[in-house]
């Protein structure tokens, strides 16, 4: 890990970015669901994420593990099942 000297918020995703690229974006749902969202994520609101990142996977073929999984994480945080607890 590198030096933090000018206190910018650094987010380690190399656990996750492992994860998708040896166990598929479902392994990588399934950590997250439980880690965002209490294992409390729908199955619509994980159906729209998986078929997001396959439309951006065919619309451009140099998207990253590490961009799919900072998206995937994005659309996560900005769904219902992170801001509402049941």
């Amino acid at each position: 890990m590198k030096n933090n000297t000018d206190d910018v918020p650094f987010l380690d995703f190399s656990d996750e970015i492992a994860l998708f690229e040896t166990q598929g974006i479902d392994a990588l749902l399934d950590r997250l669901d439980i880690i965002l969202c209490n294992g409390n994520l729908s199955n619509s609101t994980r159906s729209i994420i998986i078929d997001a990142i396959a439309e951006l996977e065919n619309d451009s073929t140099s998207i990253s593990a590490e961009q799919k999984v900072k998206n995937i994480i994005y659309f996560i945080v900005i769904s219902p099942n992170f801001t509402i607890l049941k």
